[in-house]
């Protein structure tokens, strides 16, 4: 604590005192150092050319991956739309004839 201070009249006839004081903590850095020997090893790791292109091609296949799997949600939405269409039709065929 660095100031600490006793002021009067806090409460009307009452013999309490409003004390106010400043606080300023110190804060430390604690440097976790399990990030960083990670990031060294990993550039180590990828600094060898044929580890470098293996990831590569396994970064490719996953993205490639996505890619298909957003495809496949097209086509399924699409597939979604044309029997709601056929529905849609259906109904409106049924209103139609009564």
């Amino acid at each position: 604590m660095e100031d600490v201070r006793a002021r009067r009249g806090a409460d009307v006839a009452s013999d309490h005192h409003l004390v106010s004081a400043e606080n300023r903590p110190k804060l430390q850095n604690h440097w976790i150092t399990g990030e960083t020997t990670l990031l060294s090893c990993i550039s180590v790791f990828l600094q060898d050319t044929d580890k470098s292109n293996e990831f590569k091609m396994a970064l490719n296949n996953k993205f490639r991956e996505a890619e298909i799997a957003s495809d496949h949600h097209l086509v399924v939405a699409k597939i979604k739309l044309k029997l709601k269409k056929q529905w849609t039709t259906g109904q409106t065929a049924l209103q139609s004839f009564n």
